[in-house]
């Protein structure tokens, strides 16, 4: 377990894990070759240039080209600000092949990712301030639920631990 070292205090909030701890099909399947350094930032990392990170990007990009033409009041320095958060969630390797989520947007310009399965549900949204927002219902292990308001951008744009942990109880309930 690698701590951000970023701040003098660590923030239990920011715990870093390996990727190839966090989700072990990715490296399975795509890695070839030992990460030899530290991963203190995840939200920078794009590991895995598959079609199933793509593919995130592309309906990332996909919403907003249709909220740009579809809403007429909608604040496009916000959206496009959200656009950005959402490719940083889609690069931080949160999500993996047993959980690929459904991309849409709101008239507010809100991107969020939303995945439904018999272990419960996931929903985490970006709007472009800052706050990512989730809710992970695990319907097989419901202590492991998770939902929270978290300030991205105060935390480097860290996903939460909280959440991250959600996510991986609901994925080994599969």
């Amino acid at each position: 377990m690698i701590l951000n070292s970023g701040a003098a205090q660590a923030d239990l909030s920011t715990i870093e894990y390996p990727m190839e701890h966090k989700f072990p099909s990715l490296f399975k399947n795509y890695r070839t070759e030992k990460v030899q350094t530290p991963i203190e930032d995840s939200s920078t990392l794009n590991m895995n240039p598959s079609s199933h990170y793509s593919h995130l990007q592309n309906e990332v990009n996909r919403v907003s080209s249709f909220a740009r033409i579809a809403f007429d009041d909608l604040d496009l320095v916000k959206l496009n600000a959200a656009v950005y958060e959402a490719i940083q969630l889609v690069a931080c390797g949160l999500f993996e092949a047993e959980i690929v989520p459904d991309v849409s947007i709101d008239r507010y310009g809100e991107i969020i990712f939303s995945h439904k399965s018999r272990a419960g549900y996931i929903d985490i949204g970006v709007r472009g301030v800052g706050e990512l927002s989730y809710n992970v219902r695990n319907d097989i292990e419901p202590q492991a639920s998770r939902y929270d308001d978290y300030d991205w951008h105060k935390n480097e744009s860290i996903v939460p631990v909280e959440l991250f942990n959600a996510i991986v109880h609901l994925r080994n309930c599969l």
